[in-house]
């Protein structure tokens, strides 16, 4: 069962780095640690796998403690989760506006380039004649 909290601490441990990536708007980094806790979820589900192999062949139960030490470690992940589900929301809605305003931005320019005359047979002024 250490083994199974030292894999929920490294996810916690990389729930906090995919925090830190978000609030530098670094989003590679985000989806690297994202492929990694998918990496560390899958060893969590083989280790409860053989735990529950164990379980069911009369082998000793999960210490209690160990226990308590997962439990707390997941309700920290989830709130970790949860600050960044809303820092990404947040962010999510800040590229919606920007992305708005360069489109009303966009929309003045065509309104100009129609309103300014076009030059017909260009000609090149020199200062010195």
């Amino acid at each position: 069962m250490a083994f199974k909290v030292g894999l929920y601490d490294a996810i916690r441990r990389t729930a906090i780095a995919q925090r830190e990536a978000l609030n530098k708007d670094n989003l590679e980094s985000f989806y690297d640690m994202l492929i990694e806790r998918e990496r560390l979820l899958e060893k969590v589900e083989m280790v409860n796998q053989v735990a529950r192999k164990a379980a069911n062949s009369g082998v000793e139960g999960v210490d209690p403690a160990d226990a308590q030490t997962v439990a707390g470690v997941v309700r920290e992940i989830m709130q970790i989760d949860a600050e960044s589900e809303q820092l990404l929301t947040q962010k999510i809605y800040q590229t919606q506006t920007e992305l708005g305003d360069v489109r009303e931005g966009r929309q003045v320019m065509r309104a100009y380039q129609y309103a300014t005359p076009v030059a017909v047979g260009g000609y090149f002024v020199d200062r010195r004649s």
